[in-house]
């Protein structure tokens, strides 16, 4: 829970603000109630269960996808 905390919090500025889910935590409002995708019967994924280990591999890999190309593009 500390890790994921600390994510949250994101000193190295490495997140896009643009993450609907950080480890164990789910974000559920953001100017305004969260929106799932239209096939969804949930409103918010508040209570569900959550692998927060697979998830924060998912997030670690779209994140240095995403800071790799900002990398290619400054060169």
């Amino acid at each position: 829970m500390l890790d994921d905390t600390f994510t949250i919090v994101d000193m190295e500025k490495v997140l896009s603000g643009n993450e609907v889910q950080v480890g164990g935590y789910d974000l559920i409002y953001k100017n305004g109630p969260i929106i799932m995708a239209s096939n969804s019967t949930l409103q918010t994924l508040l209570g569900c269960h959550n692998n927060r280990i697979n998830q924060s591999k998912q997030l670690a890999k779209s994140t240095s996808m995403r800071l790799a190309q900002i990398y290619q593009e400054k060169l």
